[in-house]
C-alpha cells in the first residue's frame, strides 16, 4: 500500500463556505461484519463494480488528482454529478 501526504487548505474558504469534505474508501471493516468480511474481500466487490457497466455508466464527472484541489468546489455545486472520479 502506497502512502501519500496530501495538503488541503482548510482556511478562510473552507470555514466561511460551510465547504466538506465528503470521501469514500475501502478501508477498516466494523467488528459486526469482520465474519462476513475482510479486506480484500470488500475490494474485490469495490473493483468488480468498476467492472460492470451498471457502475461506470452512472461516473459522469472526473478530475485528475493534480486539479482537485482547484475543482473541488465546482465539483460539490454541480447538483448532476452522480458520481465523480478522481484520476490517480
Amino acid at each position: 500500500m502506497v502512502k501519500k501526504i496530501v495538503k488541503l487548505q482548510l482556511g478562510n474558504e473552507f470555514h466561511s463556505k460551510r465547504l466538506r469534505i465528503i470521501s469514500s474508501q475501502v478501508s477498516n471493516i466494523p467488528l459486526h461484519m469482520q465474519k462476513k468480511y475482510n479486506y480484500k474481500s470488500r475490494l474485490k466487490i469495490a473493483i468488480n463494480a468498476l467492472a460492470d457497466n451498471r457502475v461506470m455508466s452512472i461516473i459522469n464527472s472526473t478530475s485528475k488528482f493534480e486539479n482537485l484541489e482547484k475543482d473541488y468546489i465546482s465539483i460539490l455545486n454541480d447538483k448532476n454529478i452522480i458520481i465523480h472520479a478522481i484520476q490517480y
